[in-house]
């Protein structure tokens, strides 16, 4: 975690902070202790509730930020155990990398499918993605997508790296992208603290 700045007032379940270090920045932990990406109850059905929470702090980005952000640009990220500074499970909320959303918009999947490996890296790591074609995180559950579809990812979930960016899929449809890998890099760093080029 960046910083611990005041606790702001939110969903139930859960704490909004906004961090005192990044104009744009917001973390989401659960009220629970969780240590990280590797704790069981994150890969629960019902974590995808603080998901979904977190997605809806976009707006506060974009409100941070003084102007809208479309969906792409907006990421969600999740550092491993071998990456992060505290031991509590925490989301990042910020802007994404403008390099990485032309990346992902030019090449990324435009339906639903199996996962893959994505064949451009992106802040020079390589990343497994997989669309998702729905329009929010109300029922994604997006650790337990991870853990089931990705068997290397499964038996090491505390090296497990997770972003999650909003995309527009075929026929203009708003989904997401899941983006995972197990490198000793923090997941944080595919997202702009200074949303520069926005």
């Amino acid at each position: 975690m960046r910083g611990s700045g005041p606790a702001q007032t939110g969903p139930p379940g859960s704490a909004l902070i906004k961090s005192p270090r990044f104009r744009t920045e917001f973390l989401l932990m659960p009220l629970a202790a969780v240590a990280g990406i590797e704790s069981p109850p994150v890969r629960e059905e019902d974590s995808a509730q603080l998901w979904h929470r977190a997605w809806e702090v976009r707006n506060r980005v974009s409100a941070s930020l003084g102007r809208y952000l479309p969906r792409t640009a907006v990421a969600l990220a999740v550092n491993s155990r071998t990456a992060r500074s505290q031991d509590q499970f925490h989301i990042h909320v910020d802007c994404l990398a403008a390099s990485v959303e032309k990346k992902l918009a030019s090449t990324g999947p435009k339906t639903e499918g199996p996962w893959q490996l994505f064949p451009l890296a992106l802040m020079g790591k390589r990343y497994w993605i997989k669309a998702v074609d729905r329009p929010d995180l109300a029922a994604t559950n997006v650790a337990g997508i991870v853990a089931a579809g990705l068997p290397q990812a499964r038996r090491a979930m505390h090296r497990v790296n997770i972003v999650v960016v909003g995309a527009e899929l075929a026929h203009a449809r708003p989904g997401f992208y899941i983006l995972a890998n197990w490198e000793h890099s923090a997941a944080e760093r595919l997202l702009d603290h200074d949303c520069t080029s926005r």
